[in-house]
């Protein structure tokens, strides 16, 4: 998609994937987005595609369509609220991933 399409259909630039982090979570918008969890010290790698929306009570939203083992499933990012870095996903296979850390209680 050029430039000037994604301007006529809303869809914002790509960040460079050699960026060390990226502005905000619209970026990910229709892209391949693999979310690396840690919680506790322990690794989950989780892949999807990313969908940006805006709800009227909860703002921005990060949508991410899964599917692993289990089946398929959600993991909804709150623009406001996360927390995290977003980095090239290319070592993924994926063009972007997120890295969220939960300290251990």
């Amino acid at each position: 998609m050029t430039r000037a399409n994604r301007a006529a259909n809303g869809v914002a630039d790509p960040p460079s994937r050699t960026d060390s982090k990226v502005a905000g979570l619209r970026a990910l918008n229709h892209r391949r987005v693999a979310v690396r969890l840690v919680v506790g010290g322990c690794e989950r790698l989780i892949r999807g595609k990313g969908t940006f929306e805006l709800d009227s009570q909860l703002g921005g939203l990060l949508r991410i369509d899964c599917v692993d083992a289990s089946g398929s499933f959600e993991m909804l990012l709150r623009e406001n609220d996360w927390s995290g870095e977003i980095k090239s996903g290319e070592a993924f296979g994926c063009d972007y991933v997120v890295h969220l850390a939960f300290p251990r209680k």
